[in-house]
């Protein structure tokens, strides 16, 4: 498994994991590259964005697979998340 930022081709994989989780797509306009996932063999099993305002970032949202929870890869994506957000404020 790895968390790496999001392939404009897995966008689609990650609102739908959004609306599986209930919760609401990405933001029309989301940069991609301020959107981690989690992919298991070609997979996308997590998602985690960020919403960039200026110097401030808004969690958008931790979604992961209902196979997948209860093993630590939603803390794994914020820590992944919080490093991102890091780079971004440098």
């Amino acid at each position: 498994m790895e968390i790496v930022r999001v392939a404009r081709d897995e966008l689609a994989a990650v609102d739908a994991l959004l609306e599986r989780s209930g919760l609401p797509p990405l933001p029309p306009g989301q940069p991609s590259s301020n959107v981690l996932v989690a992919r298991e063999q070609g997979r996308v099993v997590g998602a985690i964005a960020l919403e960039v305002a200026g110097r401030r970032g808004v969690l958008h949202a931790v979604a992961v697979e209902p196979e997948r929870r209860g093993a630590g890869l939603g803390g794994d994506l914020v820590s992944s998340l919080f490093s991102r957000a890091h780079e971004l404020g440098r």
